[in-house]
């Protein structure tokens, strides 16, 4: 079988790790499998201690429902971050949200802790997202100079979905937006670590048929605020085609400014194996969305 460029070592190495691992088969067998899942995940988490890094850390409760970790390091500006992984597994203690913003270095950010499938199916991610992003808003507009909002696969989904007036931009990373998982990237790259069944059962807990935001029926739906967004793929990516896909609409709907980046690796991991690649989407996030200056540390 003829060796695909896009795919590293790296990524194999991953997908070993996946199937070898962590339980994602267990937890579409049985309703404890998802706890295992969750446990064995913290268990793995690099999140630590954030204080040790310079952060200042606080929790707040900002409905019912929903909190958000803000990670304040006194600049001036503030992202609203919402985490990955399928809508039924991750916390705002975010390791990989972390190790984002260390990177780009020059912001505050507000992880968000929101309800889980299939506890907790659609709508209620969505509404504990908007919850803690209109809190924020009220908080802290008068505080920075601008607010942001940024996801990662799932997250993605949410922030788009909780995207609101008051909002400067929004970084959209290797997006989760198609529950059909029927397209010719899904075929190519779904099968590694069995991440295509995983990614069908993540759909089907949180909500099963049409009228998840922002798809319907047939594609994706929705217009939006004319903020700059930024959408990063990977060739690697099963879910490559429908972040493609979301930069069309968002062009064709009216979003004037859509950066689109992408790079090698599979999913979420560009910055892990393609280093020019993930330059160009810190640089395009820092720069273009956030405007930062390359000797901006305020």
């Amino acid at each position: 079988r003829e060796r695909d460029p896009d795919v590293t070592f790296v990524d194999v190495l991953f997908g070993w790790f996946g199937a070898s691992v962590l339980p994602f088969a267990g937890c579409m067998e049985s309703p404890d499998g998802i706890l295992k899942l969750r446990e064995t995940l913290k268990r793995y988490s690099r999140y630590g201690d954030p204080t040790k890094k310079q952060w200042s850390v606080e929790t707040f409760e900002v409905s019912a429902t929903a909190s958000v970790i803000v990670h304040s390091r006194q600049k001036k500006r503030l992202v609203v971050f919402m985490h990955g992984g399928g809508f039924v597994v991750g916390e705002a203690a975010d390791d990989y949200g972390l190790e984002l913003f260390e990177t780009i270095g020059e912001v505050d950010f507000a992880s968000v802790e929101y309800r889980l499938a299939p506890e907790s199916p659609f709508p209620a991610a969505v509404d504990d997202c908007k919850a803690a992003v209109a809190w924020v808003l009220e908080k802290y507009a008068a505080e920075y100079d601008q607010i942001s909002l940024a996801g990662v696969s799932a997250g993605a989904n949410l922030a788009l979905s909780a995207l609101t007036s008051g909002i400067h931009d929004v970084a959209l990373l290797y997006p989760f937006v198609d529950p059909r998982c029927n397209s010719e990237s899904y075929a190519k790259h779904g099968h590694r670590a069995g991440f295509d069944d995983w990614l069908k059962w993540c759909w089907r807990v949180y909500k099963e048929g049409d009228g998840l935001l922002p798809f319907e029926g047939e594609g994706i739906v929705g217009s939006y605020p004319d903020v700059p967004m930024l959408v990063a793929t990977s060739r690697a990516d099963p879910l490559r085609d429908e972040g493609l896909a979301l930069v069309d609409h968002l062009r064709s709907s009216g979003v004037s400014d859509v950066k689109h980046v992408e790079g090698k690796g599979s999913h979420a991991l560009m910055h892990a194996v393609d280093k020019a690649g993930a330059k160009r989407m810190f640089d395009a996030w820092k720069h273009d969305l956030l405007g930062l200056e390359k000797k901006d540390t305020a």
